[in-house]
């Protein structure tokens, strides 16, 4: 099970994944139907901590360069504050 569920909205429709990492579509006048991927329901979150874990020791221990850097990740943040501006002031905040 993940930790939540994720609604993306969009202007064809809605896209909801739900705790057990389903994936379901429902475009705009239309009923939801799942839509299949292959995953692994492997450890924690399909191992994903796991797999950043071993490639952040790789970094260290065999140089392997980082697949984000800190510097890069702060682009999330600034998605974060606007979809919270955006909530607050009931507009379109563009980034």
């Amino acid at each position: 099970m993940t930790m939540g569920i994720m609604f993306v909205e969009g202007t064809s429709g809605t896209l909801r994944l739900d705790g057990y990492g389903r994936l379901f579509i429902k475009p705009h006048g239309s009923e939801e139907r799942e839509h299949a991927y292959a995953w692994t329901n492997a450890g924690y979150g399909g191992d994903c901590a796991l797999g950043q874990i071993k490639h952040i020791v790789s970094h260290f221990v065999d140089g392997v360069p980082v697949f984000n850097s800190g510097r890069a990740y702060l682009r999330n943040f600034e998605i974060e504050e606007a979809a919270y501006r955006s909530n607050a002031e009931k507009c379109l905040v563009e980034v």
